[in-house]
């Protein structure tokens, strides 16, 4: 079962104080995919069902960059959210449907890398070799 990123954004958002760990789109991107990646490597499955797009200063899902880009380079304060056809407005997209052991996961992996800033996690992801390098 893959997920949406902005479901994935929003569990990282619920769960890490975003002026605490300076969550910026950028930041909250790099953190997406980098559960993503682990998902690839030790789930032997995709987490993600968005597509990744090659941006300058990384790997972006443009869905997550839009709901955040008034944020600008600050933290993040509002959460993701998508329209709803039967209330026919934009609500929160919630994660509640997740399994624990794939929140324990998603939290466990964006654990590691959030002490890194948006920048040295851009610093990762530029690494020779790197998926996003190579693409």
């Amino acid at each position: 079962m893959t997920l949406d990123g902005r479901l994935i954004a929003n569990l990282i958002l619920d769960h890490f104080d975003s002026e605490e760990w300076a969550i910026s789109n950028k930041k909250i991107n790099k953190l997406i995919y980098f559960c993503h990646g682990f998902s690839l490597c030790r789930l032997s499955q995709p987490l993600v069902r968005n597509h990744f797009e090659a941006w300058r200063h990384g790997p972006v899902i443009k869905v997550v960059y839009d709901n955040f880009k008034k944020a600008e380079f600050s933290p993040i304060k509002i959460r993701a959210t998508a329209f709803d056809y039967v209330e026919a407005r934009e609500l929160p997209v919630s994660y509640q449907a997740i399994s624990s052991q794939m929140r324990d996961f998603i939290l466990g992996i964006t654990e590691h890398f959030i002490g890194e800033s948006a920048d040295e996690l851009e610093q990762i992801t530029h690494e020779s070799g790197s998926p996003w390098h190579i693409v």
